[in-house]
């Protein structure tokens, strides 16, 4: 029988380790990033339709316009004044669309 010299050695060693690594980079990508939890319908309708009235935060599409103009850290220091700001902002733009 042949025995292993050093080099034949770690060359197995690296083969094991490569197909331990690859087992675990295939075995992490089958995982999924959501999650999924129950709720009652009146517990997803009030979130669904939640408003700075019902909640006392934005809604989800009021975050979304005040993320997409980079607002939000903004409106959380000072409501009003980014509100006031975003209204003139977008009021500009709509006369500026009816002048083309």
């Amino acid at each position: 029988m042949k025995s292993f010299d050093r080099s034949g050695f770690r060359r197995v060693r690296f083969i094991q380790s490569a197909a331990l690594a690859g087992l675990l980079l295939l075995a992490s990508a089958c995982a999924t990033p959501i999650g999924v939890q129950r709720a009652s319908t009146q517990q997803l309708h009030y979130e669904l339709t939640a408003s700075v009235l019902s909640a006392g935060k934005p809604s989800a599409w009021s975050r979304q316009v005040l993320d997409r103009n980079k607002l939000v850290e903004r409106f959380d220091a000072d409501a009003e004044a980014t509100l006031a700001e975003l209204r003139n902002t977008l009021t500009q733009q709509v006369a500026e669309e009816r002048l083309q």
